[in-house]
């Protein structure tokens, strides 16, 4: 079976981290990615600490080049992503809706 990968787009909030924590403990590679660095990298060293694979980048979730960047790097280290959760639209609009896209 071949690793599930998973891009968290978040705030860097406690629900990040479950949602990163829970995946994580079922064997999925998270990929995390938000606008604030040291957010993310005590989210990336509390995951490493539970031996989760995790890794993360900086996002400005509205610069298109910035996105863009992330899909190739996506794309030239995994060839593939399983899971697309973007947390931070869902809090900032204070709604929160989980809809599942399976992509082929």
């Amino acid at each position: 079976m071949s690793l599930i990968i998973a891009l968290i787009i978040g705030t860097g909030q406690e629900l990040d981290d479950e949602i990163a924590y829970q995946l994580g403990k079922q064997g999925v590679c998270v990929l995390f990615c938000s606008n604030n660095e040291n957010k993310l990298e005590r989210i990336i060293k509390k995951l490493k600490d539970e031996d989760i694979e995790a890794k993360f980048t900086v996002l400005d979730a509205v610069d298109l080049q910035t996105i863009d960047k992330l899909i190739e790097q996506i794309d030239e280290q995994f060839e593939k992503l399983d899971i697309l959760i973007n947390v931070g639209i869902l809090l900032n609009h204070g709604q929160f809706k989980i809809s599942i896209y399976t992509i082929a």
